[in-house]
């Protein structure tokens, strides 16, 4: 892989940044329109006056950040699409639009004072369907600097590095994670159902109890193959349905996605015992929601996008930070597979749902990618 690097001055320093993707990914933005309905457009205050001095009013509502910060944000963006969102798709304040909106789909990622990664998230179009221009239209090195301008970054702790230092002694070592990502990878392209990533990351999780060392070249192989053999030899549990009960009190905001072929936004929310897709108003009871197979374009892609999504700089960070909340006693990979599961149940749910809902027999590619959109973000910001 080569990536898109480049060093920016700022406050008389040398920052190096350096993107998590390669050069072939050349990013031009289709106006579908998207983005606008998925964002919680967090605002600056000086954000905030500049569309206030433009003539709007009445826009902006306060709200809690995660860290459990007060802020504001553009009011409904967390449920709605924003309400600068024209008829032609395009932004009616595009002059003045949040950096929310001006780093989108990409996710500046700190690492040390110096360091700088770029991730990209697949809740774009573009990124998803990979319509890329002939050459890059994104000047990387000008959203490093507007994001560590930008008042939200003011108190941006760069510990990722120093983290890393900290836990390095307890991590599973790159290179044998990396071989038991490429087996994981590899059977994801064989799966007849995707649902079957729960009993094989299961078997992985299970087998490192026995397996205690952390994950090295000298041992890896042994545990594949012991992981792979419990995989194997388990009758697979993949229930004809689901059950409500599963979603039960977890889900209080709508998921959005886009009709592929026709462009258009639609939104589709899980209640206590249906699925509803509001721009049809059609609502499917959950228990008659069936576990479909896999199209073979379908599994395809769904290897790749597994595969994209343990490799990103903040889904490392983050499993250092839980490496370090557990003092050790909890090996990362197992926190990376731990995590996995409990994401990958709902994205199965979306593909099943997304399926159902268009009468289709197995998932198709376009049933898979729909439901990356609103589930990329969710892993994205995984906790």
């Amino acid at each position: 892989m080569q990536p898109y690097t480049g060093i920016i001055e700022l406050d008389d320093k040398e920052i190096r940044w350096e993107t998590t993707f390669d050069q072939s990914i050349k990013f031009k933005c289709t106006n579908c329109g998207y983005c606008c309905t998925s964002s919680n457009v967090e605002l600056s205050d000086e954000e905030l006056l500049k569309i206030k001095d433009s003539g709007e009013e009445g826009f902006s509502e306060d709200f809690l950040t995660d860290e459990g910060q007060a802020s504001k944000r553009i009011k409904g963006s967390d449920k709605e699409p924003c309400l600068f969102l024209g008829d032609s798709k395009l932004c009616n304040v595009y002059e003045h639009r949040p950096s929310v909106c001006r780093l989108y789909p990409f996710k500046i990622v700190p690492v040390s004072e110096n360091l700088v990664k770029i991730d990209v998230t697949k809740s774009c179009k573009s990124i998803l369907k990979k319509h890329f221009a002939e050459e890059n239209e994104v000047d990387f090195g000008n959203l490093v600097a507007e994001f560590l301008k930008h008042s939200f970054s003011k108190n941006r702790i760069y510990k990722a590095q120093l983290l890393h230092e900290t836990v390095k002694d307890f991590l599973d070592k790159e290179a044998a994670v990396d071989e038991c990502l490429a087996v994981i990878v590899a059977e994801v392209k064989l799966m007849n159902h995707f649902e079957q990533i729960w009993d094989l990351l299961d078997s992985f999780e299970k087998t490192r109890l026995q397996h205690k060392a952390t994950l090295r070249r000298s041992n890896v192989q042994e545990y594949i193959k012991e992981s792979m053999n419990n995989y194997k030899s388990a009758t697979p549990d993949i229930k004809p349905n689901y059950e409500p009960e599963f979603f039960r009190g977890s889900h209080n905001r709508p998921y959005q996605s886009i009709d592929l072929s026709t462009n258009k936004v639609y939104y589709f929310s899980i209640g206590e015992n249906e699925v509803h897709f509001s721009n049809e108003k059609k609502s499917y009871p959950i228990s008659s929601i069936s576990r479909k197979t896999l199209s073979g374009e379908a599994a395809n892609f769904l290897s790749e996008y597994v595969q994209t999504l343990w490799k990103r700089q903040i889904t490392r960070q983050k499993i250092e930070q839980k490496v370090h909340d557990s003092m050790g006693k909890i090996p990362s990979f197992t926190i990376q597979l731990q995590e996995a599961k409990k994401k990958f149940m709902l994205f199965s749910f979306f593909m099943d749902a997304i399926s159902h809902h268009k009468g289709h027999g197995e998932i198709t590619l376009s049933d898979a990618q729909e439901s990356v959109l609103p589930f990329d973000l969710i892993f994205l910001n995984m906790r």
